[in-house]
């Protein structure tokens, strides 16, 4: 089973930002990541994760373009909370392909594929 949803004016907060912040303003960068997608992860009627599942992401935005392994740390991170990832050890996730591509808007497009 294949399952997509759409974060529109979203972007994980970048790994690099993380490093550089305060412990307690990472925590909410994070935990605010992780509730918008599980928001948007609900709504679209995305299953929770039994098994290993293949992962595909692409980020839209409209300015500079970050990149792609820069956003990976959030979202995975976001994905395991949301319960849409086991963990995301290699053994429950397989990162199939992340893509960045410039467009109108900023946006995160998440493709969760259960691998058997």
């Amino acid at each position: 089973m294949t399952a997509v949803f759409v974060v529109p004016d979203f972007l994980p907060t970048s790994a690099n930002r993380l490093m550089r912040m305060h412990y307690s303003a990472r925590n909410r960068a994070l935990k605010g990541d992780a509730e918008l997608v599980a928001v948007y992860a609900l709504q679209a009627g995305v299953a929770k994760a039994v098994g290993k599942r293949r992962l595909r992401m692409t980020f839209t935005s409209n300015d500079s373009l970050p990149d792609p392994d820069n956003c990976l740390k959030s979202l995975l991170d976001s994905l395991v909370k949301a319960r849409l990832l086991l963990d995301d050890s290699p053994s429950y996730v397989e990162l199939a392909a992340v893509s960045v591509k410039r467009g109108e808007r900023r946006m995160t497009t998440v493709e969760l594929e259960d691998v058997m």
